[in-house]
């Protein structure tokens, strides 16, 4: 249980990454975009579960039109590409991990500084779903509320995490 929370919480704060651009057409996609950018990048992300600890870096990528989130901690090095599928008009992350593992989620902002995080992939142990709702607290404050989490096809118990950030400019 507490290795397959540590690497859906690894996965769940890509979502914190993006871009704005001009070039983008603006809706609703790019509006969530946006958002979580400007939450998210500057910084490192932390947080403890149990007693792991899981950390987030952010870089821009391809242009500042996405993200990239590297993990350490929890039970698997990995890497997550952030943006706006353009065909879909909808706010993608796509996750890959050390061991093999890859998950496609969709964001959506549900209210200001309130957005839901929910998808499925495919494990190392089997397929895997996610359900979580993140919520702002403040500028380096977020809490994720996992409300569905399913690894190797077995329901585990719904937990909050939540993630501080340290400012590179502090």
């Amino acid at each position: 249980m507490t290795r397959l929370v540590l690497l859906m919480a690894s996965v769940a704060l890509v979502v914190f990454t993006g871009a704005t651009s001009n070039a983008f057409a603006q809706s609703k996609a790019t509006d969530t975009f946006s958002s979580f950018t400007k939450l998210a990048m500057g910084g490192t992300w932390t947080a403890t579960v149990g007693d792991a600890k899981l950390e987030h870096s952010y870089s821009w990528a391809a242009g500042e039109k996405f993200a990239q989130l590297k993990t350490k901690g929890g039970i698997s090095p990995s890497v997550a590409i952030f943006g706006v599928d353009l065909e879909a008009d909808s706010c993608n992350w796509w996750f890959f991990s050390d061991d093999g593992g890859h998950s496609k989620l969709l964001l959506t902002q549900e209210s200001d500084g309130v957005w839901i995080l929910q998808g499925q992939g495919m494990g190392v142990d089997g397929k895997t779903k996610y359900k979580s709702r993140v919520t702002r607290i403040d500028d380096d404050t977020i809490n994720e509320d996992i409300v569905e989490l399913v690894g190797n096809g077995v329901k585990q118990p719904n937990t909050t995490i939540t993630w501080k950030r340290q400012r590179r400019d502090k």
